[in-house]
């Protein structure tokens, strides 16, 4: 293990202790119902064990912030001008909420640097990026970039290795419907939908005479 990693784990006390989550273990993967070969395990944390989303979280964070340190052609995406000169741009390269992480920048050569930098220092770790279900998006005032086929302008073609990433034109995050357009339609329809639905699933509660109205305002 990287021992700048083994040391940040031990200063953020996630109950470290190097070669004790598995010493002397063996395990075996079961596929079609036959038993592979027995293996020696060296790393890693139990399935549920309480340790393992801590050390995840500091593994994921530690090559975020080494990925943000290292950027070169761009340091993420721009949310604030600066207003004087002495002032510097407010930037973001990342949003993360356990393993969905959303990198973002504004130009297509700043977003590859940042997912090969976060590929590179996940690696140390131990992790690796699912290109699978990683997808990339442009966002745009024109509703052109939610259209296919794209124009060259608006092609994202960003690689995980040597994996190409699905371009799509909206994607839900953290539950939150995000459109290549910039407009939330779609979102807030997709909400009133839902709302819709569950007010229709309590219709046998509405009609019941039974219930009294304070209750049925307070389901």
């Amino acid at each position: 293990m990287n021992a700048g990693l083994e040391q940040l784990l031990r200063e953020n006390q996630c109950g470290f202790r190097k070669n004790s989550f598995f010493g002397g273990t063996v395990s075996a993967v079961r596929h079609n119902g036959e038993l592979s070969d027995w293996f020696d395990v060296t790393s890693g944390t139990g399935q549920g064990d309480i340790q393992g989303p801590p050390i995840f979280n500091v593994c994921l964070n530690l090559a975020a912030q080494r990925a943000e340190e290292n950027k070169v052609l761009t340091h993420g995406a721009v949310l604030q001008r600066a207003i004087t000169g002495s002032d510097e741009d407010t930037v973001v390269m990342d949003t993360d909420y356990a393993d969905d992480m959303a990198l973002l920048d504004n130009c297509k050569d700043g977003l590859q640097e940042s997912t090969d930098l976060l590929c590179k220092y996940a690696a140390q770790a131990g992790l690796c990026l699912n290109a699978k279900k990683t997808e990339a998006m442009a966002i745009a005032k024109t509703k052109s970039t939610s259209q296919r086929p794209y124009t060259e302008a608006e092609t994202v073609d960003i690689t995980v290795g040597d994996t190409a990433i699905h371009q799509v034109s909206n994607f839900t995050y953290l539950g939150t419907i995000i459109s290549s357009d910039g407009t939330i339609d779609r979102d807030l329809s997709a909400r009133i939908q839902k709302a819709l639905g569950a007010y229709n699933r309590l219709s046998n509660i509405w009609k019941n005479r039974n219930i009294q109205t304070n209750t049925k305002i307070r389901i």
